[in-house]
């Protein structure tokens, strides 16, 4: 492979000791990044490791980890499946512009997924998740109910569908 990948060595140690210094001075990417770290090497101790790191990212506004804390709630990893925190998390990284948070958001406000339905407030995430290519989020809006009285909704549809 070319580029700048081919040309450097990976030493995920070198890499640990950086991101660890760096995460115990307070950078919240670089907690973030040790969470990733850890989650690919599978033992308990690094799993423990890996949600401490994201745990505190998500709290410090990291919207990736925000993200991944919300899939730990909502599936029920390392966690007591909670989709209200799920929802909590990804709606803290989509009011950060996170674009697949949007989707996951309007998933769960137009499904009523773990939180009160809401149609219209879903669709509008659903909508800025789309335009910002997240194909789940065309897909859903596609598929979802189309009983939306309000003319703005529906032409926002009809502008992303290409209907004339």
């Amino acid at each position: 492979s070319d580029g700048v990948d081919s040309c450097i060595e990976k030493n995920t140690e070198k890499s640990e000791k950086y991101y660890l210094m760096a995460a115990e001075e307070g950078f919240p990417q670089a907690m973030n990044n040790l969470y990733v770290l850890y989650q690919d090497k599978g033992t308990n101790e690094m799993n423990e490791k890996a949600h401490y790191w994201l745990e505190k990212a998500a709290h410090l506004g990291v919207m990736e980890a925000q993200v991944q804390y919300g899939f730990k709630y909502y599936n029920g990893e390392w966690v007591e499946q909670n989709k209200e925190l799920a929802y909590k998390w990804w709606l803290d990284a989509s009011n950060q512009k996170h674009d697949y948070a949007m989707f996951l958001v309007g998933f769960m406000l137009t499904n009523g997924d773990g939180v009160d339905a809401d149609l219209k407030g879903g669709m509008n995430y659903l909508l800025s998740a789309s335009e910002k290519n997240i194909c789940q989020a065309q897909y859903e809006i596609i598929y979802c109910p189309l009983y939306i009285s309000d003319v703005d909704y529906e032409l926002r549809y009809v502008k992303f569908c290409g209907i004339r």
